[in-house]
């Protein structure tokens, strides 16, 4: 059994086609609607042919039976929900990294109360880094690709906040440097 992790719905007549996220098609189809109960999800509202963002796993089996292209149909076994509800902004991971370092100093003091020592770091974060900054994602939720790193750093120092998507990106890189021109 294999798992995929599902972003996007788009309901289809008595049927959903289930996307992971960035495919451009469906990863899944779903052939009953009321499994959607499963992971919280009312599917008598979802509008015919809309995207829906979701957020939940999606179980499945490879088929013995075959498709026109030869590969096997992915047979779903089941939904399962996930902790985090869809949003489309990236969420704030503060609160849960502050938790782990609190456990993990936990963990480090029980170590050295039994007399053990704890082995070193491997590889020790660097001094004021931070997972957000190591690896910056887009509004939206989306990595920024590396080669947009150096805009993306220079649109948050400008205006204050990550852009919403690659296209925001951009759009405000292409001003940008269009002013900047104009200023030389």
């Amino acid at each position: 059994m294999e798992r995929i992790l599902i972003t996007k719905i788009i309901r289809r007549g008595d049927q959903a086609e289930l996307y992971a996220r960035g495919h451009r098609y469906p990863d899944l189809r779903l052939f009953d609607l009321s499994d959607l109960a499963e992971v919280g999800m009312d599917y008598a509202n979802l509008a015919e042919g809309a995207e829906t963002p979701a957020r939940f796993w999606a179980a499945y089996e490879l088929s013995d039976k075959l498709n026109k292209s030869g590969n096997p149909y992915k047979d779903i076994v089941a939904l399962e929900p996930i902790g985090a509800p869809a949003t489309t902004t990236s969420a704030d991971n503060s609160a849960l990294l502050a938790e782990l370092r609190a456990v993990r100093a936990l963990l480090q003091a029980l170590v050295e109360a039994q007399g053990l020592t704890v082995a070193a770091e491997p590889d020790p974060e660097p001094a004021g880094s931070d997972l957000d900054a190591e690896f910056p994602r887009f509004g939206d939720g989306s990595p920024v690709p590396e080669e947009a790193l150096d805009y993306y750093r220079e649109h948050v120092n400008t205006i204050g906040t990550a852009p919403v998507n690659v296209d925001e990106l951009r759009a405000w890189a292409l001003r940008y440097a269009a002013q900047d021109r104009k200023h030389s």
